[in-house]
């Protein structure tokens, strides 16, 4: 019994003495290894990155603090692209612009790299870069002239209609009257521009400043030529005759006398729709364009023109159609503000209104502020 006791403590000796060598064996099994590969070693990442966007390009920008950075290097396209920004071991701000990208965007993977060769954890950035389809869009929209009217004392007045979101402004190119290409500058929020020395021709391009800090760029709508219109003056030997008027001086020749606040208005009681009103320009005169402008005296009643016909005659018995139009902008506060519509080109004596149908409320009465015709010079 002793010798199977003894037997079996020899065993269990035996058996603890293989685990604990092949244990350390363990041990020694880890601490060859790193003996072998050694510690890693990290170079000091960037403090900070960012990025600006461009057409077709991104820059991208770091910031670093201590100067222990040899290179950065820049991978993008899931690091399959890389680009180099040196920094010899100084600190600062440094950059660098990636060109022929496309349109969409971009991870950026910031890695920096000392003089040992030893590499940084990467920062990741985002960055865009805008192209084409991006660049046609914006460049569609073009700011609004409202007007370009000539008038042989002050030259060209350009009425321009509301400002476009982003834009820096617009150019106006013509011919001066030394003969000479010339070109004026307009701000964004301008609202008239007068032309003294305009002589012929004239085209407008909006400008548009795309693209951040040192990317941006700016962009020029392509030109678009302008009618120069002149309004047919003076309107001295004008008449007017209406199908109706409400009382003195709200009659017809009203909306003639070059006060919109003064409209000619037509009979408000026992009369019913269509109401008309004809100018006789006293010989047949060539236009391009009505001049048309609501009354402003008061914006508060509710029988403005809508449904409209105008038609051109010689004679007063036959009548052609040269325009038909809808609504004609509800004024909204007291300031002369004519829209210039035009219509078939015609050489006539005559020119007739007819409303059919008032707005927004519909009425059995109307009226008009003023009416003139205009020609385009260019």
């Amino acid at each position: 019994m002793r010798q199977f006791i003894k037997y079996i403590r020899q065993m269990a000796l035996g058996s603890m003495l293989c685990v604990a060598l092949w244990a350390c064996s363990k041990m020694n099994e880890l601490s060859d290894r790193f003996l072998n590969t050694g510690e890693a070693v990290y170079a000091a990442k960037v403090d900070s990155a960012l990025t600006y966007t461009g057409y077709k390009k991104v820059e991208v920008q770091v910031y670093i603090g201590a100067g222990r950075i040899d290179t950065v290097k820049v991978y993008y396209n899931d690091y399959q692209d890389c680009t180099d920004i040196p920094v010899n071991n100084q600190s600062g701000v440094f950059s660098k612009v990636i060109e022929g990208l496309e349109e969409r965007g971009y991870i950026f993977q910031v890695v920096s790299v000392d003089s040992y060769g030893n590499k940084s954890l990467p920062v990741e950035v985002q960055g865009i870069a805008f192209g084409d389809d991006r660049l046609n869009l914006i460049k569609s929209i073009s700011r609004n002239i409202v007007s370009a009217i000539y008038d042989i004392t002050n030259g060209v007045s350009v009425k321009w209609g509301g400002a476009v979101e982003n834009s820096s402004g617009c150019l106006l190119t013509y011919t001066n009257t030394s003969d000479q290409s010339a070109t004026i500058a307009v701000s964004p929020s301008a609202t008239l521009t007068v032309i003294s020395d305009w002589k012929s021709g004239l085209r407008s391009s909006t400008q548009f400043v795309v693209g951040e800090g040192n990317m941006a760029e700016t962009f020029s709508t392509e030109p678009v030529s302008l009618g120069v219109h002149k309004e047919v003056l003076p309107k001295t030997d004008w008449s007017a005759e209406a199908s109706s008027f409400h009382d003195d001086p709200r009659q017809a020749s009203a909306a003639i006398d070059g006060n919109p606040m003064q409209p000619w208005h037509s009979s408000a009681g026992g009369q019913s729709m269509p109401q008309w009103i004809i100018l006789n320009f006293g010989n047949a005169v060539q236009f391009d364009g009505i001049v048309f402008q609501n009354r402003i005296d008061d914006i508060n009643d509710k029988a403005f023109p809508y449904r409209i016909k105008w038609e051109a005659s010689n004679d007063k018995s036959n009548w052609t159609t040269i325009l038909e139009s809808l609504g004609l902008e509800y004024p909204t506060e007291k300031v002369a503000n004519p829209l210039w519509l035009p219509c078939t080109p015609t050489t006539a004596q005559y020119l007739r209104c007819t409303i059919s149908e008032t707005w927004p409320t519909s009425r059995s009465y109307t009226y008009i502020g003023e009416l003139g015709i205009y020609q385009i010079l260019e």
